[in-house]
Parts: structure tokens; sequence; C-alpha cells
């Protein structure tokens, strides 16, 4: 839960126990999020090559298809 001061950092349980002992020495207050926060869903398109690439993460309801 974001902080008055902005050092506020949310993050699921997932988060790596070195990424949040980093956050802390660094001054921010972690708070573990009851609920996933969200998730990704992506294309890269890489013009030179004409190539897609595309990913979709786990918890969505997507899917990463080309033709």
């Amino acid at each position: 839960m974001p902080t008055s001061n902005g050092t506020g950092v949310e993050a699921e349980h997932t988060l790596d126990g070195s990424t949040k002992a980093e956050l802390e020495r660094r001054g921010f207050i972690f708070t573990q999020a009851e609920d996933p926060i969200g998730g990704a869903q992506a294309i890269r398109i890489d013009w030179e090559n004409g190539t897609l690439t595309g990913a979709s993460e786990p918890r969505k309801d997507g899917i990463a298809l080309g033709s």
C-alpha cells in the first residue's frame, strides 16, 4: 500500500526475498498484496527481421499465437 510520502511498495508473495530486502534497505516500506496485482500480455515487433514475438502471463486468459 502506498504511503503518503511515496515510499510504500505493494508486491505479490512471489517477490524474491533479496529484492524485498534491498527495497527495505533503500527505505521503502513493503506490504504483501492480498490478491494478485495484475498480469501482462505483449507483442514485440521486430521491424528489421519482420518477426513478431508474443507472450501471455499464465494467470491471464490470453494466449500467444502467430501466423
